[in-house]
């Protein structure tokens, strides 16, 4: 990665995370994965207390860094709140 690219990055980490800390998301774990797989930089994991404020917790992940520039290039497992993955390229939030 260019110095350019792990700016961008680290602002989508930026954002992601602030955007779990304003729905009260728990466990917030950012971790390095690009020398353990091509598919993406950095994962950020965190946990809801209810399938509703999950739910939340995705949608406002994906609104943030969509607000920010930044693309989604999908989510899924929303409809049950249950768990939620946000897939932004280079940063997947779970």
């Amino acid at each position: 990665m260019n110095e350019q690219e792990l700016q961008d990055l680290q602002k989508m980490v930026e954002i992601a995370v602030n955007a779990l800390e304003d729905i009260k998301a728990k466990d917030i774990t950012v971790l390095e994965t690009q020398e353990k797989t091509s598919l993406f930089a950095r994962m950020i994991i965190a946990s809801g207390d209810s399938n509703r404020q999950v739910k939340a917790l995705a949608n406002n992940v994906a609104v943030d860094l969509k607000e920010a520039g930044f693309e989604i290039l999908g989510s899924e497992g929303q409809d049950g709140g249950e768990w939620a993955l946000v897939d932004a390229g280079d940063l997947v939030v779970h």
